[in-house]
């Protein structure tokens, strides 16, 4: 439960007397500093398909999506969301109250959105700390987030070609595809890009090469590799696209 747990809603409240939905998201853990690029970065992710989903209600239903925090968010993220109309409660001393927010670590763009370079540089490095990854990331280096992802299926009884569409972890799947994007981008060029509305591929994906016109939907495919196996190697295809852009593109 909370924020690490990208396609899942914990609350969904129906108010029947205003033929309203509220769609409930949780933080558990307070915002801890040191894991502010991963809890922004999931929130981000979390709440941008929560607002999606609430503008494709199929009844109709007017939709509400909410935050209930143990902790102060960062202040850019609580006014990037404000902007959206999520509304935001903190709790203290066991009531609900607005959140406020706190200074970031991390920094925003000047127009208020977030810095996808910073957030993801700062969570490839928590993957490399994680699980000895080589840093600067390295494209031989990615087959350690197959590794990983590897052993969090094993560590659950999941057979090498067992499928399950609702296997989740978001802070692997954000720091390792983090760590794989750097990687690509290292190797190919090209920069990181956030989009609120992406249809089929993750809110962060890399955009690769010279002229940044391949979108990389990295964090999509180690939640793939999660979810199906090695099959959906995340380590093949950084490769390829990367041999791909040395060769002269697609």
């Amino acid at each position: 439960m909370g924020l690490t747990e990208l396609d899942r809603v914990e609350l969904v409240v129906e108010e029947k007397e205003t033929n309203r939905r509220r769609l409930i998201a949780l933080e558990t853990l307070g915002w801890p500093v040191e894991r502010e690029a991963l809890d922004t970065a999931c929130a981000l992710l979390k709440l941008s398909a929560l607002l999606d989903w609430a503008n494709r209600q199929p009844d109709g239903k007017v939709c509400k999506v909410e935050l209930y925090s143990q902790g102060e968010p960062p202040k850019p993220l609580v006014e990037w969301l404000h902007k959206r109309g999520v509304n935001m409660t903190v709790e203290e001393d066991n009531r609900p109250r607005p959140v406020r927010g706190r200074p970031a670590t991390l920094p925003w763009g000047a127009d208020g959105e977030p810095d996808a370079g910073a957030l993801m540089l700062q969570n490839a490095r928590a993957f490399a700390e994680a699980h000895g990854a080589p840093w600067p990331p390295t494209v031989d280096g990615v087959s350690a987030v197959d590794a990983a992802c590897e052993a969090w299926r094993e560590a659950r009884g999941m057979t090498p070609e067992q499928e399950d569409p609702d296997a989740e972890d978001g802070m692997l799947t954000v720091t390792g595809g983090a760590y794989a994007g750097e990687a690509l981008r290292l190797a190919a060029g090209g920069a990181w890009a956030f989009t609120q509305k992406s249809e089929h591929m993750r809110a962060f994906t890399l955009r690769a090469g010279p002229q940044q016109n391949i979108t990389v939907n990295v964090l999509g495919k180690v939640q793939k590799h999660l979810r199906a196996g090695a099959s959906d190697s995340t380590h093949s295809l950084v490769q390829v696209v990367v041999g791909r852009l040395r060769d002269g593109g697609f």
